[in-house]
């Protein structure tokens, strides 16, 4: 039973019952999927199945048809100085081809070969050709470049190709070059290639202008950038196999992007794209003096290679010497750029001479590894892979492999003085706080909200305990907090670590305020970042670990509390935050630059560094992003390998209207807007922006926060009355709500307002509440 069915009408019909009966063949689910959906997609996705042997006879025939589409379809593109818009290719020529014909006289037994003629095959031709114009016009591409993307074996048909290719007889001109028409996908679904001469005086004979075009006007767009395919066209040598010199394959390989961009087809030896590259490598760390950690000075390690593999000082000399930039070396083609290479060497070798005393600092070679400038200076060649290799040596890589894959630390390491099970991922947490700590190095602990940061730097603490018992090297570690997350935390410790030693200093916790001489016979010492500010104390103590909750509390670096922060004083420090970036780099710099001092520089070294990454073209902040990655541990609960027993986040967005009231408010401040925008330039006018983008939040609230009035009635907000539905379904189910706002002022509002909502008193919490509140 025929999976394509031709009726009396002549017309080509899917027949489902075929796919429900016993064949020797099954029809492919992916053309069964692209038949549902039309024959001319059917016949789209036949023309780019690329294994014919699991095609039965009946769709080996039909694919006969889409090849000649296809392949007429590519002959016929528009060349890249015309209109990119995909026509109807009218079926009307497609009665000439070879293949039509053979198809009318010979085709396979199938239901319905009884009802084949010209009309049927003209019929499937026209809804393929509707087909292919509707997705590549939708698609706002070129036939080549949506072929490129969806059918890859045809988008080289009906194109020019320039061959290079290795002629090992002759040491002279070790090379030949070549250029060819590809004409057509053969039975195995390869592409054909002529020679181009022949093509040319064809399509010529033929009158074929269109074809003709087409071939030619890639070539003629590619001379324009070329001196070297000029010369060759100009001199009609494209039209027969030339012997090349290395300089002139060299010469091409460089230009290969330009006559691709042009519209030509390129075929290199494969060695070409993987070949050997002769480098300037540096080791960094090679080898340990002493143990590594934050403070170790490194040395470095200078040398030539040649993929991988060093070169002796006879070798590179004879490599320099050279004329050409391409030469045959150990038996392989290299590339050889002499000014770079010497400019790259000599670049190392000043920094040879800077750092000979003393070596590289432990956050200079973190930024040198991570292809960033040893200074992040904007005006220093950065790490260039091209010509210049930077890794880590022997000593410095088995120390960053620890940090990557942490030693295990066995859940019951802790006994029974955790009173917790940790999950897999916040065990793994604690095996990288601790690796890290140990080395003094700075971690940020960047875990979303909820996936239990506290308890993980609770474990680390016990660690810490356990190490320095009854030692008297012995110090407490401090954290500091967001008032708010004092009692939170003081519940968590004696819920999980009762063993620990704690001291709050706060005025909530304490009648007078501990000093540093109270803090020698605990583990830990708990105050705010306010009585950080206000104690000095604090900075003129050794502590042994500084831990931050709430970190981002010191992403303006300008603040009292930020400046209290950095000047304490701890053997490692560690940020706990859901958001190491929230707004603009300068809040990443603020936290490394109390995890992780140094690292990034100053404030406005950094602002250049960034800066000179964003007029990168390609992986703009990847040097910054490999220089912070391994102080940064950041787990999401989207991600299901980290915690697959919560549910799915729901967010529903709920709309209002805005009052009369409202919208009266609204309106006039457009236009108090309006008016000020008027004569106001630069920094003026964005200020204005800014400053009513707050006043429309305002009036969307409510009109009384914007007029100050003090009254809040309901019935003049619409956020109140449609606040007040949602609730009233929350309430009659008992169950709790949460409603946050920037505003403190309309706490107080909104708190009686829901008192009325649920009949009884909420609570609210903001910068202002108590701590004992």
């Amino acid at each position: 039973m025929s999976y394509l069915v031709i009726f009396p009408s002549g017309a080509l019909h899917v027949n489902d019952v075929a796919l429900s009966a016993k064949t020797d063949q099954a029809v492919p689910v992916s053309l069964q999927k692209a038949f549902e959906k039309s024959i001319g997609q059917g016949f789209f996705a036949l023309a780019c199945y690329k294994n014919r042997s699991e095609l039965t006879t009946e769709l080996r025939y039909w694919q006969q048809l889409s090849y000649a589409y296809m392949t007429a379809r590519c002959r016929n593109e528009p060349a890249p100085n015309q209109d990119a818009q995909v026509i109807a290719l009218t079926p009307a020529p497609f009665i000439l081809l070879p293949d039509i014909g053979s198809m009318l006289q010979a085709p396979p037994i199938m239901d319905g070969a009884e009802y084949l003629a010209l009309e049927t095959l003209s019929s499937v031709w026209t809804q393929l050709d509707h087909y292919v114009c509707d997705q590549v016009n939708k698609a706002h591409l070129s036939l080549k470049d949506f072929l490129k993307q969806k059918a890859p074996q045809w988008h080289q048909i009906g194109r020019v190709c320039l061959h290079l290719a290795e002629n090992t007889q002759d040491p002279e001109y070790p090379f030949a070059f070549m250029a060819t028409y590809v004409g057509e996908l053969n039975a195995q679904n390869q592409a054909t290639y002529h020679p181009l001469g022949h093509i040319i005086k064809r399509l010529a004979k033929d009158n074929k202008k269109t074809e003709l075009m087409n071939i030619l006007s890639p070539l003629d767009l590619a001379t324009t950038t070329s001196e070297l395919l000029k010369a060759v066209v100009a001199n009609d040598d494209i039209y027969h196999p030339l012997a090349w010199t290395a300089q002139q394959a060299f010469t091409f390989f460089k230009e290969v992007s330009s006559y691709e961009e042009a519209g030509l087809m390129v075929r290199l030896p494969d060695w070409w794209r993987k070949r050997a590259q002769l480098k300037v490598s540096v080791d960094i760390g090679h080898t340990a003096k002493n143990a590594l950690d934050v403070d170790a000075l490194l040395d470095f390690q200078i040398s030539k290679t040649l993929a991988g593999q060093q070169l002796s000082e006879q070798e590179w000399q004879q490599l320099m010497a050279a004329e050409d930039e391409l030469i045959f070396f150990k038996g392989q083609w290299v590339e050889v750029n002499k000014s770079k290479l010497q400019s790259t060497l000599d670049q190392w070798h000043k920094v040879e001479a800077g750092v000979h005393q003393d070596g590289l600092s432990f956050a200079q070679s973190m930024r040198l590894l991570a292809g960033a400038p040893i200074d992040l200076n904007s005006n220093q060649t950065a790490n260039t892979p091209e010509w210049l290799s930077i890794q880590a040596g022997p000593a410095l890589a088995t120390m960053l492999e620890q940090l990557r894959h942490p030693a295990a630390i066995k859940p019951n390491a802790l006994g029974k003085s955790l009173q917790a099970s940790l999950r897999p991922y916040q065990q793994k947490g604690l095996e990288w706080l601790w690796s890290l700590t140990q080395i003094k190095l700075g971690a940020c602990l960047a875990d979303d909200m909820g996936l239990g940061k506290t308890i993980q730097v609770i474990a680390l603490l016990l660690m810490y305990q356990k190490k320095y018992k009854n030692k008297p090297d012995k110090k407490p570690s401090l954290l500091v907090l967001p008032a708010s997350l004092l009692n939170n935390w003081n519940d968590e410790i004696k819920k999980f670590a009762p063993s620990l030693r704690c001291l709050f200093v706060h005025p909530s916790f304490n009648t007078s305020l501990p000093e540093a001489k109270d803090c020698e016979q605990y583990d830990l010492v708990l105050t705010t970042y306010g009585i950080l500010t206000r104690q000095a104390w604090f900075s003129d103590y050794d502590w042994q670990l500084i831990i931050l909750d709430e970190a981002q509390a010191i992403k303006n670096p300008g603040t009292k509390q930020t400046k209290a922060v950095k000047a304490l004083q701890a053997q490692a420090r560690i940020a706990l935050t859901g958001t190491p970036v929230e707004n603009k780099p300068s809040d990443l710099w603020s936290l490394f630059d109390f995890i992780c001092p140094g690292l990034l520089g100053s404030a406005k070294r950094f602002q250049d560094f960034t800066k000179s990454l964003s007029s990168r073209e390609h992986d703009i902040y990847e040097p910054l992003r490999k220089l912070v990655q391994p102080y940064i541990l950041r787990r999401m609960k989207t991600d299901k390998t980290i915690i697959s027993d919560l549910p799915d986040k729901v967010e529903m967005n709920t709309y209002y209207q805005l009052t009369k009231k409202q919208a009266a408010l609204y309106q006039n401040a457009v236009q108090e807007l309006r008016s000020s925008l008027v004569n106001a330039e630069g920094i003026q006018r964005k200020g204005a922006v800014l400053s009513f983008l707050m006043t429309f939040k305002q009036i969307c609230n409510h009109p009384a926060q914007r007029l100050g009035n003090g009254d809040y009635s309901p019935k003049d907000s619409g956020k109140f009355l449609r606040l007040a539905e949602l609730c009233a379904d929350i309430a009659a189910r008992h169950e709790k709500v949460l409603v946050f706002t920037q505003f403190r002022s309309i706490t107080a509002p909104l708190a009686e307002f829901l008192s009325q909502c649920f009949g009884r008193p909420g609570l609210v919490l903001h910068g202002g509440t108590s701590v004992k509140q």
